[in-house]
């Protein structure tokens, strides 16, 4: 198992973010009347089904975003987990969602964990990813902020709360996504 600090992992996961989802080359800003224009790429997993549903529906065109959508082949799985162990097994439990599915599918994986122990305890429910899925390791305590990693923090309940009206405004999220960048 490689393992590295938290720095080289979050570098990683902007540049993979951004690496997913750009814009079309367009003005500074959206010119007045016309759409913002925005491709996304998704994987053809359940869990993407809403951003087609929504496209459908017209739900981001009402709202003057021109949406291209194109799918992608699971090229990076960036997850977080409670643990690994020395060897790059990955243990996860709680409502772990498609995140084994998600690195499974994936060419290469960035998991990061709250912790490296020296053996993963068994435990009820829990998922472990073998070391030959699992592509780097990288420990980052509180990693799944504001959400929960079960048995070590709880959700940000505020955090999620605030960000509802902060989503509703598109003003308002800009100034927080300048605000965080």
């Amino acid at each position: 198992m490689r393992r590295q600090s938290a720095a080289p992992a979050v570098l990683l996961a902007a540049a993979l973010a951004s690496a997913a989802c750009g814009s079309s080359p367009a003005p500074a800003g959206p010119s007045a009347g016309q759409p913002d224009k925005v491709a996304a790429g998704v994987i053809a997993i359940v869990d993407v089904a809403p951003i087609y549903l929504g496209k459908q529906k017209s739900f981001f065109s009402q709202r003057g975003i021109d949406l291209s959508l194109s799918t992608s082949q699971g090229g990076a799985a960036i997850v977080h987990a409670q643990r690994a162990d020395r060897q790059g097994n990955v243990q996860l439990w709680g409502l772990t969602g498609v995140q084994k599915e998600a690195v499974l599918a994936a060419r290469r994986s960035l998991v990061t964990v709250e912790e490296v122990v020296e053996a993963l305890d068994p435990r009820p429910g829990a998922v472990v990813l073998p070391s030959w899925v699992v592509t780097l390791v990288s420990v980052v305590p509180g990693g799944a902020r504001p959400s929960y990693a079960q048995g070590y923090y709880d959700r940000d309940n505020r955090y999620y709360r605030d960000w509802d009206a902060i989503s509703r405004d598109r003003s308002r999220f800009g100034s927080w996504l300048r605000e965080i960048a």
